[in-house]
């Protein structure tokens, strides 16, 4: 083998060894544990759940949204089902639609994450609708919300409110 190719190989080897056993920093802690918001169901369910976040809402508003980044890394599908928390008295999955020029928003019963794809829940499309609010969500604090999958179960996540679009703030 020619030198080059021994330089070359070496740094891309080890970059790839370093990236397979490193953690992405923007996964969000799992409610009271600390640990990533990763949910490792084996080969067939591995789900992730990056960035779960919401806006601060008004004193006075009895609803909020929250949202996040759902990474299917499985072989098989799984579909998201629904979602609780101690902060609203129903947490509805919503779509938003474009019905001539007006947006509409609307009740969805199901979300199915393909393997190997992602589902963004965001601003103007897919959401969390938290309705009958106990309290108003304030910028900096945290809370629980437990994710309903149909294959990976039941899985809580620590939600943080936020200014601005989340993470994604700065993109694009």
């Amino acid at each position: 083998m020619p030198i080059t190719e021994s330089r070359l190989g070496l740094p891309l080897l080890l970059a790839f060894a370093l990236l397979g056993c490193s953690k992405p920093a923007a996964e969000a802690p799992v409610s009271g544990t600390g640990t990533p918001a990763t949910m490792d169901h084996g080969d067939a369910t591995g789900l992730a759940v990056h960035e779960p976040w919401a806006r601060p809402t008004s004193p006075v508003a009895t609803v909020g949204a929250a949202y996040m980044t759902i990474t299917n890394h499985g072989t098989g599908p799984d579909r998201l089902l629904g979602a609780s928390s101690p902060v609203a008295a129903e947490v509805q999955l919503h779509g938003t639609t474009d019905d001539n020029g007006v947006m509409r928003m609307r009740p969805v019963e199901n979300l199915e994450i393909a393997p190997h794809g992602s589902a963004a829940l965001g601003p103007g499309g897919m959401h969390f609708m938290l309705m009958e609010l106990a309290a108003p969500l304030v910028a900096g604090s945290r809370f629980p919300l437990t994710l309903k999958f149909e294959r990976a179960g039941e899985v809580t996540v620590d939600v943080v409110v936020q200014d601005g679009a989340g993470a994604h703030a700065h993109a694009g």
